[in-house]
């Protein structure tokens, strides 16, 4: 649980993205030395305490208060979204915890809300990139598979909040698809699905996420990469 304080990583910031787990943030907070603070992005702050505010500019340039971010050593909580962050990963100290240390005036590439560390969504997931003013045209690449354990699902797929098409899952399938989209950040991507099991964990599982993507014609943003 002192992870961060036995490591030689020095201070460090959670990054509290949607759906975090609230658990691993007290842990971190209670237990080590080094931990100097919380940022929110994305998503409301998890109680009164005092937060720093990330936001992301058009070109997906990463700003706190107001300000570009320094450098620094951020752990992101991805319990219940993905980022794709520039920097190097330092540590892994659970599957749901990625730290990351970070160069001044540091890049978002994607951000995926309700995507699992384990590649699950619940009901609900949305994707969105920041390929800058260099790529004004890409696609959506999306595989997407329901074992052979599960009951049929019906959901729908949007691109800016307008249904793109319907989707019926049979137990087994998998499904490609090419979406075409644009802008920076990219019109954001939905998923939602209709889950008719009600599992006795508490946890809700729609769909396997096999792959999750924006590919313009220079550089892919993959919402299933973690290395930073």
């Amino acid at each position: 649980m002192d992870w961060l304080d036995r490591s030689d990583l020095g201070p460090a910031r959670q990054l509290i993205l949607p759906r975090s787990n609230i658990s691993a943030r007290a842990s971190l907070e209670t237990w080590n030395r080094n931990f100097s603070g919380v940022v929110v992005l994305a998503t409301d702050a998890p109680d009164r305490l005092p937060e720093a505010v990330a936001r992301i500019r058009s070109d997906g340039t990463l700003e706190i208060d107001g300000a570009v971010a320094g450098a620094q050593t951020l752990v992101a909580n991805i319990a219940g979204s993905a980022i794709d962050l520039e920097g190097k990963v330092v540590a892994r100290p659970r599957v749901d915890l990625v730290a990351y240390r970070i160069p001044a005036g540091a890049h978002v590439r994607s951000l995926t809300w309700g995507l699992e560390p384990d590649g699950w969504m619940g009901t609900e997931l949305r994707f969105r990139a920041w390929p800058g003013s260099t790529s004004t045209t890409g696609r959506y690449e999306v595989t997407l598979a329901l074992p052979k354990n599960k009951l049929p699902r019906i959901g729908e797929i949007t691109v800016g909040g307008k249904q793109l098409r319907k989707l019926h899952f049979v137990p087994g399938q998998t499904l490609h698809l090419t979406i075409p989209a644009g802008g920076s950040p990219t019109e954001a991507l939905g998923l939602s699905i209709g889950v008719p099991e009600t599992p006795l964990d508490g946890r809700v599982l729609g769909l396997k996420v096999v792959e999750l993507r924006y590919v313009t014609g220079a550089r892919t943003f993959d919402a299933l990469r973690r290395s930073g």
